[in-house]
């Protein structure tokens, strides 16, 4: 049982991984693959060993970049035809400032539910 549960879940990551370099090389956004490239080593770095920073207290922060600017930009660049190639975050932001506000609260809104997780935890 647990070695179909590896196969499967090594998978679904194959899968996951086609998929993201089929939409980055369609889309011709290789700012947003590196961006969301980005938001998935953010992930690993928040939760996976040998680094665990979520329990160092900046979990919140590695979160409100992943979610937010990062994935919400690489997103919107690959849903528009705005350019292709490399864009910097400025370029997404001047040019798309609804998308600037977005990223934002998306991230806020985050890692205020990350922080909001651990109250139970507080001692009272």
């Amino acid at each position: 049982e647990r070695e179909a549960l590896f196969w499967a879940a090594n998978a679904s990551l194959a899968l996951g991984i086609a998929i993201f370099v089929g939409v980055i090389l369609q889309t011709r956004q290789s700012t947003a693959g590196l961006m969301l490239l980005a938001s998935v080593c953010i992930g690993y770095v928040y939760q996976g060993p040998p680094f665990r920073l979520s329990y160092l207290g900046v979990g919140e922060i590695l979160c409100f970049f992943a979610f937010g600017p990062l994935a919400t930009s690489a997103f919107f660049l690959t849903q528009s035809a705005r350019s292709s190639g490399f864009a910097s975050m400025a370029q997404i932001a001047a040019g798309a400032p609804l998308v600037a506000w977005a990223a934002t609260l998306l991230g806020l809104t985050t890692a205020n539910i990350l922080l909001n997780s651990h109250y139970h935890q507080v001692e009272t």
